[in-house]
């Protein structure tokens, strides 16, 4: 293999694990069109409500979720739960 390919072949692989990787949304400060499009079952209407509820008080786990938020699920909190973060900031 040609030698001078393979830093375009490491750069191209680098970014294909980046984006398989995807960062956690932080759901106590994520705007609703970033939940609705990051976790798995979230439409527009439920990132909206979890954006509302929050003002009350901020979630603490993806069990909050279920308690708080109308239309969350055990399924939807066990699709996303590896995507969460829950810190207030």
């Amino acid at each position: 293999m040609n030698r001078s390919i393979l830093p375009l072949l490491a750069g191209f692989a680098l970014l294909l694990a980046a984006d398989l990787v995807s960062a956690a949304v932080n759901i106590n400060t994520a705007d609703a069109k970033t939940i609705a499009k990051e976790l798995d079952g979230v439409g527009e209407k439920m990132s909206l409500a979890i954006v509302k509820e929050r003002e009350k008080a901020p979630f603490t786990s993806v069990e909050d979720l279920d308690k708080r938020v109308k239309g969350w699920g055990k399924k939807t909190g066990e699709r996303n739960k590896d995507k969460l973060k829950f810190s207030e900031k």
